[in-house]
């Protein structure tokens, strides 16, 4: 689920939150449905999460990635209601309660979440794009290329010091622009 979505592309909360709906509702109410299986619980609960964002927004941060943030609430309520829907069947249908603990396994498994990794690559090539060129130079051919400080003090003409005190600088914006992910 990515978009560019950005909350300066609207006069107001509500003209932007008819974007972001827009943009988003179909593909949450898709992800959500991969784990509950229920497309009208699904559809519930996109609504829920919409709601939660409406709710929040004087205290989120609209600049930074909303559509990681939606998922990550959906992800939150689906295995609330997986939680749910295990407690509900227990000795009931067992195959049922089979696939909904197997349903909730996946989403508490990190890695088999492709959109939220999809959101952080996007995110880290945003970050990596806005940075200044030398700083981003630096970064990329420490972590990239592998090269040690003093391979790239030499190759940039510049003190090690200097290549120290921007790759502090380009980690320090990653931190700050992947706060969500960490």
């Amino acid at each position: 689920m990515s978009g560019n979505i950005s909350r300066v592309d609207y006069t107001s909360d509500e003209l932007f939150f008819r974007g972001l709906y827009k943009e988003y509702f179909h593909k949450a109410v898709y992800y959500a449905n991969q784990y509950l299986n229920d497309y009208e619980a699904s559809k519930e609960i996109v609504q829920e999460a919409f709601l939660t964002l409406w709710e929040r927004r004087e205290v989120l941060d609209f600049n930074q990635n909303i559509g990681a943030y939606l998922i990550k609430t959906i992800k939150n309520k689906c295995l609330n209601e997986l939680r749910d829907n295990i407690n509900k069947l227990q000795n009931v249908d067992s195959q049922k309660q089979t696939d909904l603990i197997l349903n909730q396994r996946s989403l508490l498994d990190n890695t088999s979440s492709l959109i939220e990794n999809k959101e952080l690559s996007l995110q880290i090539k945003r970050t990596l794009e806005n940075m200044p060129e030398k700083m981003r130079d630096v970064f990329i051919m420490n972590r990239d290329l592998e090269l040690t400080y003093p391979q790239i003090a030499a190759k940039e003409g510049v003190s090690i010091k200097t290549v120290e005190y921007r790759i502090s600088k380009a980690l320090a914006m990653l931190r700050k622009n992947l706060a969500e992910w960490l």
